[in-house]
């Protein structure tokens, strides 16, 4: 099992999109809420599933759970709005009481959390 955890803060309340894929399995938690599970035995790639969620301002924790069956394990994930463009008024980050200035970046670092 392998684990990635970030906070994301969001500047105002807003819809966006986590467009992720994992190898193999995985488990989405944000906020302690189940928002993603799927079990199955194959790898990875950029965009391949997606979750429309609503963030409040403010921070929010963002927890996958990965599980790999044999070989390399892995995620991705991107965080943009609904139309697939950049949101940079979401930073992720490892404090939950950072200050929020977007840059280019934090939102590097939204589009390709990579495991």
């Amino acid at each position: 099992l392998s684990y990635a955890f970030t906070y994301l803060h969001a500047q105002r309340d807003t819809d966006v999109v986590l467009w992720f894929d994992h190898d193999d399995g995985a488990r989405i938690l944000l906020d302690g809420k189940v928002v993603h599970d799927r079990h199955f035995h194959e790898g990875g790639e950029p965009d391949r599933r997606s979750v429309p969620v609503r963030l409040s301002a403010g921070a929010h924790r963002l927890l996958f759970k990965v599980e790999e069956w044999v070989g390399a394990t892995g995620l991705y994930l991107r965080i943009a709005h609904p139309d697939g463009s950049d949101a940079p008024e979401v930073v992720p980050t490892l404090s939950p009481s950072q200050s929020i200035k977007p840059t280019v970046a934090s939102a590097a670092i939204a589009r390709s959390l990579v495991a």
